[in-house]
């Protein structure tokens, strides 16, 4: 069975990690520059985050993180205190989300728990 990481491309991998660590509840696995590695914490699983450094600024990118919450309100403020920036709110198929970026720009959504 293959393992699943995601990249993300950024121009400050040390505050991506700093933001993505508290955000997620992951850990700092290594540092390889140009790459940064989180992953969840010991006897847990989920995808490894990597974070590879480009240059200034990073490039969009199709690809984003959804955070699936108990508490969406609550992590959307947390992540409003981390430095994250609300882009928008989004109904559909009888829930909704929050659509946010982190520091630099990369897209997230903030999700109720399935």
């Amino acid at each position: 069975m293959p393992s699943i990481e995601v990249t993300l491309d950024c121009s400050d991998p040390e505050g991506a990690a700093r933001f993505w660590a508290a955000a997620a509840g992951y850990e700092l696995r290594y540092r390889r520059p140009p790459y940064l590695v989180l992953g969840p914490p010991a006897g847990t699983v989920g995808p490894v985050l990597v974070l590879q450094e480009v240059g200034a600024p990073a490039p969009a990118s199709r690809v984003h993180l959804d955070l699936r919450v108990e508490d969406p309100a609550g992590t959307v403020e947390r992540l409003r205190r981390l430095g994250a920036t609300v882009r928008g709110e989004v109904s559909e198929a009888g829930t909704s989300w929050t659509v946010m970026a982190d520091p630099w720009g990369a897209v997230l959504c903030v999700c109720p728990a399935r």
